[in-house]
């Protein structure tokens, strides 16, 4: 090969390397504007990869409401009717499928050691369920941990030892982490590229600004979709999942994880809420039927002294989109019930 032939290969190579990360580049801004100036959430069906944008967190931790919990928290908390009934505050939904509360411990240590004290929000409203409660799934058969290992540019999770913590990623385990979230976001640019369309559609045309469809990304997967059979997803359930464990077996290892919870959001002056999530009689008259009740004395004894509420009866089964996951009605009636709880709540504590 004469040595025209290699420059010209070598000049279109680093023209293509340039022109790749120019765009790359472009797109990751336009998606920190549509998430920051918009509240969207681009991940699609990947709600933990929020954890990885700075965007996200960064110096947003004052006048925060911070909501989590496993999937049933982001199909049931609507951070849009929450800043509606909270004025002031700018509220996130940190939640996604089978968080615990061993996962949100690491979560929490997390926005911290990666994005600093002022990440840290100044209200955290946690939606728990008997499987958030008691860990389920364990540690070992989560992806948290393994997510964070693979994309995290600052840290790895230790969980071989007794209590799961952090470890510092040398420099080139941080530079290969970056490398993988940076070529896994083509979800993320598309929600962004949508964000753009529909803030010049609302521009333009003001008046579509509450149709449906020019709705941006928001967390839940569910919402709008038809009810589907709940009988048959609990036989399903009870064909394919192992039994849900005794609460009773657990008390001390939960205790133990609560106490640290309290701890943390103590230290940071973190106003923590607890509720009980709303559950269908399919649960909790057949699936839990023989444990419901133990957890609710753990949980409540363990909720001592914070603002606690209830909702675990206060919905119908045809306000469920399946056995666990609340319709989008159903979310809006209890987002904005849970919002009054802690407006009058802080009245109360001010």
């Amino acid at each position: 090969m004469d040595a025209k032939r290699l420059g010209l290969i070598v000049g279109t190579s680093l023209s293509l390397l340039v022109a790749y990360a120019g765009a790359n580049v472009a797109m990751d801004r336009l998606a920190r504007w549509v998430e920051v100036e918009h509240q969207g959430y681009l991940w699609s069906n990947e709600e933990w990869m929020q954890l990885f944008g700075a965007s996200n967190f960064v110096d947003r931790g004052r006048g925060r409401i911070l909501l989590t919990g496993s999937s049933e928290a982001r199909e049931g908390f609507l951070f849009d009717e929450f800043e509606a009934e909270i004025p002031g505050f700018n509220v996130y939904n940190n939640a996604f499928a089978n968080h615990t509360l061993e996962t949100l411990l690491i979560v929490l240590q997390y926005i911290e050691s990666a994005y600093g004290p002022a990440a840290m929000p100044q209200k955290l409203i946690l939606g728990v369920t008997l499987p958030f409660l008691l860990d389920q799934p364990s540690l070992d058969r989560s992806y948290l941990p393994r997510v964070i290992d693979r994309y995290s540019p600052f840290v790895s999770v230790d969980v071989m030892s007794p209590r799961p913590r952090l470890i510092r990623k040398a420099w080139r385990e941080a530079l290969l982490a970056r490398y993988r979230y940076l070529t896994h976001q083509s979800r993320r640019y598309q929600e962004a590229a949508r964000g753009l369309m529909r803030s010049i559609v609302r521009s333009i045309a003001p008046r579509l600004e509450n149709r449906r469809w020019m709705r941006g990304a928001v967390p839940s997967r569910y919402h709008g979709r038809p009810q589907i059979d709940q009988r048959e997803q609990l036989q399903t359930m009870r064909r394919v999942l192992p039994p849900p464990p005794a609460p009773v077996a657990l008390a001390a290892t939960v205790r133990m994880r609560w106490a640290m919870l309290r701890d943390f959001v103590a230290e940071r002056r973190i106003d923590l809420y607890v509720v009980n999530m709303p559950e269908s009689t399919f649960m909790l008259d057949d699936y839990y039927v023989d444990m419901y009740s133990e957890y609710e004395q753990l949980l409540r004894s363990l909720s001592g002294g914070l603002p606690y509420l209830d909702l675990s009866r206060s919905l119908r089964d045809e306000e469920f989109y399946d056995v666990t996951h609340l319709n989008q009605q159903a979310a809006r009636l209890t987002s904005n019930r849970v919002a009054q709880f802690v407006r009058e709540t802080s009245v109360i504590a001010q």
